[in-house]
Formats: structure tokens, C-alpha cells, sequence
């Protein structure tokens, strides 16, 4: 059985920390113990597993990004060094999976909105990915870390192609409780993986804790 991953950083990493605010994640372990979890899971030794690869999506800062965001804000405004923070912080990630083997990360530009940077394309470029590799035949399964609405439509895809699809995110239990995972999505996926139901020895396997102090 041939297994592919695709990742939405934004939300994988949001359903990590809503389980716990101090989770940070080891980005490079992250395809072993998504690919080691669905095996556990699901049995799937007996299919002799193999991991092709693994994608990952996020929102890019781009310099003119950047330059929009100062103009607007002011060079030493705390908003504006908020996003120069972050920004500092996704090149730090793109550095990290520069020696990541066989783990892509796929960048969109973010876009601003309503004065604020917005992830525009990822979801997108996600679904066209799920789809063209199902097309092409180069996968059995897909792991999908991402719970929105909008691939409801090439997981049917996928899906009507012969495909295995696994989501794996957060389930929320209640208004308080916050989810990462579409109502639609949990319908339509053929199984799915509740981030909030795993161990904290299971999340050691690929985060690491930190704590701030004053």
C-alpha cells in the first residue's frame, strides 16, 4: 500500500496546540509518525506500507508582504514587529525542511485583508496535489492533516478514483471547545484521527515542549 501526506501547517499546528498552548513541533518527524500512527491504527503491516512522500502548505511572507505591512503599520509599531517576528520564524521552517528528505513544503504568498495577512491559495494548491497524485496513480492512501470544508470536493474525488482518504485533526467537543475539523469533512472522510485523543507520549514522538520565562 502506497501512502502519501499531505499537510496544512497552519492548521495541523493549531490543532496541536489546542490540545496543548507548548506544543512545538519537530517538523522533520512529523511523516514518520503520521505514517507510524495509521499503520498502528488501521492494521495496515499486512499491506506492506510504503511511504512515497510528504507535502506541506503554508502562507509565505513575502518581501513586499513585508513592505506593505511597515507602510501601513509603521516600522516601530509592535504590530509590525509582531509579523517581522513571524515572518523570521517561517524562514527559520523553510530552513528546517531544506533537511527534510523526501518532506516538501510548499509555500502560497499570503494576501492582505482587512489589514491583516490571510492565507490565500494554500487549501487550493493542497486539493490540486490530492488530486493530481490520485490521477496519476501514486498513491493507495492519503493521510490529509487538515479538517476544511473546502476539500470536501476533491476528497469525493479522490475518493470515487478508488482512493483511501484519513484525515487527522482536532474534534472538538463543545462550543468551548475549539475544533480544526469541519463538520462536512467528518462525514466524508473515510476515517479520521482526533489529534485531541493522542497521548502525550504519542505527541513527544514529534513536538517538543517549551516554556516561557519572565
Amino acid at each position: 500500500m502506497r501512502i502519501m501526506i499531505f499537510v496544512d501547517l497552519k492548521n495541523f499546528e493549531l490543532s496541536c496546540t489546542s490540545v496543548n498552548e507548548h506544543y512545538m513541533l519537530d517538523y522533520y518527524k512529523i511523516p514518520q509518525f503520521l505514517f507510524n500512527l495509521v499503520n498502528k491504527k488501521y492494521d495496515l503491516n499486512r499491506y506492506n506500507p510504503e511511504l512515497i512522500r510528504a507535502y506541506a502548505y503554508s502562507g509565505e511572507y513575502t518581501n513586499s508582504l513585508m513592505e506593505q505591512l511597515k507602510n501601513f503599520y509603521g516600522e516601530d509599531s509592535k504590530k509590525y514587529k509582531e509579523y517581522l517576528a513571524k515572518a523570521k520564524k517561517q524562514r527559520k521552517i523553510e530552513s528546517w525542511f531544506d533537511t527534510c528528505d523526501f518532506f516538501e513544503l510548499r509555500l502560497k504568498p499570503l494576501k492582505i485583508r482587512d489589514n491583516e495577512p490571510r492565507q490565500k491559495g494554500v487549501d487550493v494548491q493542497l486539493a490540486v496535489d490530492l488530486v493530481s497524485h490520485a490521477y496519476q496513480d501514486n498513491y493507495d492512501l492519503a493521510i490529509v492533516c487538515s479538517g476544511d470544508a473546502d476539500l470536501l470536493e476533491s476528497t469525493n474525488l479522490v475518493k470515487n478514483l478508488g482512493k483511501k482518504i484519513i484525515v487527522v485533526s482536532k474534534i472538538g467537543t463543545g462550543k468551548e471547545d475549539k475544533t480544526n475539523l469541519a463538520f462536512v469533512m467528518k462525514r466524508y472522510a473515510d476515517s479520521i484521527i482526533d489529534l485531541g485523543k493522542l497521548t502525550s507520549k504519542e505527541f513527544e514522538e514529534f513536538t517538543h515542549l517549551y516554556k516561557e520565562y519572565n
